[in-house]
């Protein structure tokens, strides 16, 4: 049996519901139709009823002015109504939060005020310049919420908190007497990027513990505590703060904000150059940093060599450090130790559920100039004690 004709009227439809939305998968969405069925009647308007086509995708024919773009907004897309002349004839611009510069600007501007308000801590009366002593904070997951009945160890703000205060305060205790450091945080320091409470890439929610303003203000406030004390028993102190697949901008959004807190401070200094890398010789020492959600440890180690080329021939001792997967890990590759550290956070609802068992630590790292690493101290974490209910069978 031979299809009846498509009415004009639902063709008609189909253009003005791809016009409104700016682009045929968009009009799609909007009248609840399948994109193939609704671009088959989207482009019978365009023969049958002569209307201008094509609704596509195209870079920009002239700029937008910053003017035009919301407030920490950046372009994600633009859509273009061409006729058959080939004649613009609308344009739709489609925008994004982001943390670009004119986030990053924004920043600034807000903690102006407080540019070298850090208080001057006094260095320590001895230190060892051969020395530097790296503590990696890996996935802290701040901001995280887990019920100890669900997960096995409950976790939120203030027990967050209270056990890197602890943790970080017992390694720094144990170090050696080093004139350099380098607090280390190897992303996803926060567990989730802002209030959407979800991964960015991959939307998965988040179990947080209340709202985004009180995670980051309290978040900000452990990683001063956290400088303070790294700063009070050594002179040289760098502060990295990494980007991680679960806070690409709130970490962003730290750095500037600690980088202004320290500001003309004599004795810490922040890493703010843009990117998910960080690097620092020492000596014959060459160290590097990135999260690990980007790329496998052989290629951390090439990219070590290729983006220190001059260090690279410098140096005989090696090491990539990252995070990501929340257990411990050490691979040589080539002349390169590629080392991933347990989380000291505790396991949320989803990595309970997925079977992820790996125990919880922070280490601290001590590198001599001339021989390489010459000793680590490890601080673990064990989960408080909990009854388990257990159900027994009555007697028959």
């Amino acid at each position: 049996m031979a299809q009846a004709p498509l009415p004009d009227s639902v063709a008609l439809e189909a253009y003005e519901a791809t016009i409104r939305a700016g682009t045929i998968s968009g009009g799609a969405r909007l009248r609840g139709v399948p994109d193939p069925t609704h671009r088959r009647q989207y482009n019978t308007a365009v023969s049958r009823l002569g209307k201008p086509d094509l609704v596509r995708q195209s870079p920009l024919a002239t700029p937008v002015g910053d003017d035009l773009l919301p407030p920490g907004h950046v372009i994600k897309g633009v859509s273009t109504l061409v006729d058959t002349d080939g004649n613009v004839r609308a344009r739709w611009v489609k925008t994004r939060e982001g943390a670009g510069a004119g986030l990053t600007e924004a920043l600034r501007e807000t903690f102006e005020a407080y540019r070298g308000a850090a208080p001057l801590v006094q260095p320590p009366a001895d230190a060892d310049d051969d020395l530097l002593t790296v503590y990696p904070l890996p996935d802290l997951h701040f901001g995280m919420r887990a019920w100890g009945r669900e997960t096995g160890a409950d976790y939120d703000i203030e027990i967050a908190t209270d056990t890197i205060l602890a943790s970080v305060g017992s390694l720094v205790a144990q170090s050696r007497p080093s004139r350099h450091a380098v607090v280390l945080g190897l992303g996803d320091y926060f567990h989730s990027n802002d209030h959407k409470m979800a991964t960015p890439a991959s939307g998965h929610l988040l179990d947080v513990d209340g709202r985004w303003p009180k995670v980051y203000r309290a978040g900000a406030k452990l990683a001063t505590q956290l400088v303070g004390m790294v700063a009070a028993r050594h002179a040289d102190v760098e502060v990295v703060w990494l980007p991680g697949n679960h806070d690409p901008d709130a970490a962003v959004c730290l750095s500037v904000a600690l980088g202004l807190l320290y500001d003309g401070n004599p004795r810490i200094r922040v890493h703010e150059e843009p990117g998910l890398v960080w690097y620092r010789r020492h000596g014959r020492c060459l160290l590097g940093a990135t999260h690990g959600h980007t790329m496998k440890p052989d290629r951390m180690a090439m990219m070590l060599a290729a983006d220190c080329p001059e260090d690279w021939g410098a140096t005989i001792y090696r090491h990539m450090m990252f995070g990501h997967i929340h257990h411990d890990t050490a691979k040589e590759v080539g002349p390169v130790r590629v080392e991933s550290f347990s989380t000291p956070a505790a396991r949320d609802a989803y990595a309970q559920g997925g079977g992820y068992r790996s125990g919880r630590a922070l280490n601290a790292i001590t590198y001599h100039a001339t021989r390489g690493e010459i000793g680590r101290h490890r601080v673990n974490i064990a989960p408080p004690e909990r009854p388990r209910v257990r159900v027994q069978a009555r007697a028959a």
